[in-house]
C-alpha cells in the first residue's frame, strides 16, 4: 500500500501509472508486481491508524507490524517504511 497525495491529484490511474514508470526502471526487474499493491490518499483510514502508533521521522526506516490491535482495529501484518 503507497500513500500519496498523488492519488487525489491525479486520480488513482495516474498514480498506478507513475508507480508501472518507476516499477519499470529496476533493472533487474521489480520483485513486486503493479497488482500487489494499492495506492491510497494519506488520509486512508489505515494510514490514518498506523500513524498513531508509528513515526518514522520523515526519515526512511522499517518497522514491522504483527498482530497488533490499533483503537480496536486489527492489523494482521504490516511493515511501514516511511510514514510523517
Amino acid at each position: 500500500m503507497l500513500a500519496s497525495p498523488d492519488v487525489a491529484k491525479r486520480g488513482p490511474k495516474g498514480a498506478y501509472q507513475q508507480v508501472q514508470a518507476i516499477l519499470s526502471k529496476i533493472p533487474e526487474g521489480p520483485s513486486i508486481a503493479l497488482q500487489d499493491i494499492a495506492v491510497v490518499e494519506p488520509g486512508d483510514a489505515l494510514i490514518r491508524l498506523l500513524r498513531v502508533v508509528i513515526s518514522t521521522g520523515g526519515r526512511i526506516s522499517g518497522v514491522r507490524l504483527s498482530k497488533n490491535v490499533i483503537n480496536g482495529h486489527f492489523i494482521d501484518d504490516a511493515y511501514v517504511y516511511l510514514i510523517k
